[in-house]
This record gives C-alpha cells, structure tokens and sequence, in this order.
C-alpha cells in the first residue's frame, strides 16, 4: 500500500467457497454505493465499521482468528467518505456465505422451510446449483431476496440479529488511499 498508494481487494485472497457471496456484495455495491468499480478484477476491501458493538469498535488484538498464529499483521484505522463504503450485518452476511434464507421472524423461517418440506427439497439440493427445477428456482430467489436484510442495520428481531448498537457491522469499499490512514498497529496473531 505505500508503495502504490492504494489498496485494493484481490481474487486471489478469497476462499473459491466465499466467492459466490463475494460476489453477490461486488453486484450490492455496483447497485447501492453509486461510485464506479476501479476495474473488473477488483474484490472489495474489507473492514470493520463496529467490531463488535458500538463501544468496540476496533477488533481487539488480544483475540485469536486474525491470522496464522505468529504472523505480522497491521490493523489499519482510516477514515473514508460515506458514499464510498457499504455496511452490512456481519452476522447476516454468513447467511449469504452459507447460501441460507434469512426470514424476518421465526413464523416466516417457519413457512420457508415448510415450503421446502412439502416439495421435498433440502438446503443441500438449493446450494447444488446443477439441480434446477421450478421450485428450486423460486426458492433460491427468495433466498437471495432476503439477503437485502443485511443492509437494514435498524432492523432486528430477537430470532434472528441484535439491534443497531449491539451488531458487528462490516464495511466494504473499493480502494483504501494512503492519505486516508489514520493510523496503523503492527501486532502478532494468536
């Protein structure tokens, strides 16, 4: 980063099992943030815009899972205009991770999974994308309809995620400029 001045993701860091849900976000930011991608290979960087609630807000780096344990690592703080990042519920994102249906009460989850029962579907058949059949599809579509829920942050019911002031809240944005570094901490992973 201080040598080209800029960060960037890079599809070469992310999981080929996450890459579909990466993807789904690169197409929410297309939509949502209004700002042009700087180039079809770029993945989005992400961050953390409340680690854990709103009175941790860095992630703390006496905790493990940042890293291989022993490796160098930084957490970098920067500030960075609004209309360039998209938040979501960090929680809620592993929804679209796993390919699940994220009802808006437990009655809802009640009547997806019946729905999936009665035509004798499981959550296997809708992650297997060479299954195809009406039904399938029309699942699957309500399924990536419900993930728009991650960027509601006001919303929550006790089923299913926190209120605003107790979620993690991920942010994901294109580019980190240097200028925008505020700070960095080197540490060493657990």
């Amino acid at each position: 980063m201080k040598e080209t001045g800029s960060l960037r993701g890079n599809a070469n860091h992310v999981y080929d099992d996450f890459k579909m849900a990466y993807n789904w976000m690169i197409e929410q930011m297309k939509i949502r943030l209004k700002i042009n991608m700087p180039d079809d290979l770029t993945y989005p960087v992400w961050a953390w815009y409340q680690w854990c609630n709103e009175d941790k807000r860095k992630p703390d780096l006496r905790y493990s899972g940042y890293g291989e344990k022993g490796t160098k690592l930084y957490r970098i703080e920067f500030e960075i205009e609004d209309h360039k990042v998209l938040l979501s519920d960090f929680d809620l994102f592993h929804f679209v991770l796993n390919y699940w249906y994220i009802s808006k009460n437990e009655k809802e989850n009640n009547v997806f999974d019946e729905e999936m029962d009665k035509n004798n579907i499981t959550l296997l058949d809708l992650q297997d994308f060479n299954k195809k059949s009406e039904k399938i599809n029309s699942l699957r579509d309500q399924i990536e309809k419900s993930w728009n829920l991650i960027f509601d942050l006001d919303w929550h019911d006790e089923y299913i995620t926190s209120p605003k002031h107790e979620k993690s809240i991920q942010a994901v944005f294109w580019e980190l400029e240097w200028e925008q570094v505020i700070d960095i901490k080197e540490f060493i992973a657990r």
